[in-house]
């Protein structure tokens, strides 16, 4: 089994299920090599290291978890034992403990006091008995952790809270318990990236107020201090390699004007494992009723994006239900942008912004969402201002979600109200199932908006949401809402 970094959260003091791990598939033959903290879903900074059995007679395991304090060495080999890298009491493996070509079952008992804490960094990953603090007892409890393997690639851990064994997680050359392709060996996925491809660059381009340009897509983007964005499967690898390098298996991009579709399909077509494919639609215009059906028949992609407030409609307008009929028929979402609408390349070239926000009023969408309640309805930023009116349509249509992108600095408009609280009350109406992450990440060299991320955790560890919920958040439900990754044009119906 070769050696990687993986995310996931290990030895748990309950259940989270299947977590997930960026692998890059290398060696890594010391604890030196590309040693980084890991940040997983619950907070807890983990490292678990796979690295090649010296002569061949074990496997090393090393795990640190910032959360409980603890820093262990697992060998495998004939007798099962634990190697700690401190002086304290031992973690001890409890039997059946066993190693395979593609799964690697542990069982443990973690003592009931730790003497130090691990905080790793490129520098004292070579002696990390320096960045060692003292820590308080703790309950001695169990920890059954199972690591499934394609090849030299981890793909998951999965905690569990029953002991493992050969035949309660399946056969260790074939294990069962959880069918794992590499698309879901992942707790985290973002529901709201935009798509600024040459296509993009080229429409704002042609507004009589955007600064003059022998070539938009160079030189609007120079004079915002952005990078080209090159052709449009260029532009999709350059996601995906900073997905990868922030941990996030799927997105889903934005053509984010009307009639950038043939962009965003042919970024998908690249990566279509990675990324989900959206499209702006205004539902008013001329060439409407063939936009929807290129967009979700020819190319295939599995979400339209309604601005009531740019384009000016209202969201009970009966041209708005061709586009449900559509959705519903090619088994695809609607997005809906509520609230205030402040589209930050526009304002910094000039082009107008003339939005009329009373036409995003999320109540408007009750009508037509609870005729089609197959068909599920995101609204972003919990609705951008009109988060009262976003609970009570979503109290009322049980298809309609809320994503969490952005800085969600619209809460500046009621006194008092923080993040913390949003997340709070939006589980109180809606659950964790109709929550989806978003970063509304969109150009480089900014590139993904982790601090994004680092802001909701941060909520939800104050809310202190359980590890089920904040999975269903972060991965479960894009998935659900989304499906795969392009809708064949045979798929309808």
């Amino acid at each position: 089994m070769g050696g990687q970094d993986c995310d996931g959260s290990t030895l748990p003091q309950a259940p989270i299920g299947s977590l997930p791990i960026r692998s890059n598939g290398l060696p890594c033959p010391s604890p030196t090599d590309d040693d980084r903290q890991i940040s997983s879903e619950d907070r807890r900074s983990v490292k678990l290291r796979v690295r090649p059995p010296p002569a061949g007679t074990h496997q090393c395991h090393r795990a640190t978890s910032a959360g409980s304090g603890m820093m262990l060495t697992v060998k495998l080999a004939e007798s099962e034992s634990i190697d700690p890298q401190d002086t304290g009491p031992e973690p001890v493996v409890n039997p059946p403990c066993w190693a395979s070509e593609t799964a690697v079952g542990l069982n443990l008992t973690i003592p009931g006091r730790v003497l130090r804490s691990p905080f790793w960094s490129d520098r004292d990953s070579q002696n990390p008995q320096d960045s060692m603090t003292p820590l308080t007892k703790e309950p001695e409890r169990p920890a059954h952790v199972l690591i499934y393997c394609r090849g030299a690639r981890t793909l998951a851990v999965s905690p569990s809270d029953t002991p493992l064994s050969r035949e309660s997680s399946g056969s260790p050359h074939a294990p069962q318990a959880t069918t794992m392709t590499e698309p879901q060996a992942t707790g985290l996925n973002d529901a709201h990236c935009h798509f600024f491809s040459a296509g993009f660059f080229a429409t704002l381009g042609r507004d009589p107020s955007a600064p003059p340009a022998r070539d938009p897509a160079v030189d609007l983007p120079a004079a915002l201090g952005w990078d080209p964005p090159g052709p449009p499967a260029a532009l999709a690898d350059r996601w995906v390699a900073e997905l990868d390098h922030h941990g996030v298996t799927r997105a889903a991009i934005m053509a984010s004007v009307p009639g950038d579709e043939r962009s965003v399909a042919e970024a998908v077509a690249k990566h279509p494992t990675r990324l989900t494919g959206t499209f702006m639609l205004n539902p008013t215009a001329p060439d409407a009723s063939a936009r929807v059906r290129q967009g979700f028949g020819e190319c295939g992609l599995r979400c339209a994006c309604l601005f009531p407030a740019m384009h000016g409609f209202v969201l009970d307008d009966e041209r708005v239900v061709p586009v449900f009929e559509a959705a519903a028929e090619r088994r695809c979402a609607v997005f809906v942008h509520c609230g205030v609408l402040s589209v930050g390349v526009r304002r910094k070239l000039g082009l107008p912004s003339r939005f009329d926000i009373r036409s995003g009023n999320p109540l408007a969408l009750v009508p037509v969402a609870s005729a089609f309640p197959d068909v599920p309805v995101v609204v972003p930023h919990f609705g951008a201002g009109f988060f009262r009116e976003t609970l009570m349509a979503a109290d009322l249509c049980p298809n309609l979600h809320v994503d969490t992108s952005s800085s969600n600095a619209w809460t500046k408009y009621t006194p008092g109200l923080r993040l913390v609280d949003v997340f709070r009350q939006a589980l109180a109406v809606l659950g964790p199932e109709r929550i989806l992450f978003g970063s509304d990440s969109s150009f480089f060299p900014r590139g993904w908006q982790h601090t994004v991320l680092d802001a909701q955790r941060a909520a939800l560890d104050e809310i202190a949401l359980d590890a089920e919920s904040r999975t269903a958040i972060f991965a479960g439900n894009f998935n659900r809402v989304f499906g795969g990754g392009t809708l064949s044009p045979g798929d309808a119906g």
